[in-house]
């Protein structure tokens, strides 16, 4: 499992856990003005509300909330999260190359 995130914006954060993956992408996201409630619901991953996009409710242990107050379904993988990540970041144009993960020691 990765120990940092390096992020587009400068941003070198600590992860760890592999959830920290999508919640990291996730805020960057959010910093840059993309991941707004107007761009809501993303599929079973992002929404304002506890629930994928045709309305599922997620369990609540399941569920985390976003800096600005999204919810977001955290209940897959590892390689899901960062799948995830990868194609939240397609979905707003950016690469996901630009994000690099550091490998724990």
């Amino acid at each position: 499992m990765p120990s940092k995130i390096h992020l587009p914006d400068g941003q070198v954060n600590p992860i760890n856990a592999w959830i920290g993956i999508f919640r990291e992408t996730a805020e960057y996201l959010i910093r840059i003005g993309k991941l707004t409630e107007a761009v809501c619901p993303i599929g079973a991953i992002v929404n304002t509300k506890p629930q994928s996009e045709s309305g599922t409710e997620w369990r609540k242990e399941h569920t985390s909330r976003l800096s600005n107050g999204l919810f977001f379904n955290r209940n897959v993988g590892g390689n899901d999260q960062v799948k995830r990540a990868k194609s939240l970041l397609g979905r707003f144009g950016k690469d996901p190359a630009t994000i690099l993960l550091k490998p724990s020691k």
